[in-house]
């Protein structure tokens, strides 16, 4: 659904047989205030075909099989009628590039994380060892 309904707004309806819809964009007036300022008009049924390929079922899928294991869920809950939450899935290849990088970022920080413990685990290992040499000198010089 539309997010204008889904956000309980009004539903805006254009008139009945006009071919073209007015178009608003924010902006301010002579005296600096924000109002809002008509711009160019659209037209209507350039802007319905424009969403054809979006709609069409084959462009679906094909955009939907840049995830293998979406097309492979896809294949397996046909196959035996098992539902799986696909809520967290990316929707557009924005979010799925967005969720990349968002991992990307946590592994490069996951492996400063464990490099950071093995400098730290190395530096305690070596105060160790000269604490250790130290005090094997320190009994060699009272004998």
């Amino acid at each position: 659904m539309n997010k204008k309904y889904e956000e309980e707004r009004e539903p805006f309806f254009s008139s009945s047989g006009s071919k073209e819809r007015k178009q608003y964009v924010w902006g301010k007036d002579e005296k600096g205030e924000e109002t809002l300022i008509e711009t160019e008009p659209i037209d209507i049924q350039a802007e319905i075909e424009s969403y054809a390929d979006e709609c069409d079922i084959k462009n679906i899928v094909r955009k939907a099989s840049f995830d293998p294991q979406f097309m492979e869920s896809l294949k397996q809950g046909a196959m035996n009628g098992q539902e799986i939450d696909i809520t967290e899935w990316p929707t557009n290849i924005h979010e799925y590039h967005r969720m990349l990088a968002t991992a990307q970022a946590k592994a490069t920080e996951l492996q400063e994380m464990q490099t950071q413990a093995q400098t730290q685990a190395q530096t305690q290992t070596q105060a160790q060892t000269q604490a250790q040499t130290q005090e094997g000198e320190a009994v060699n010089e009272q004998k």
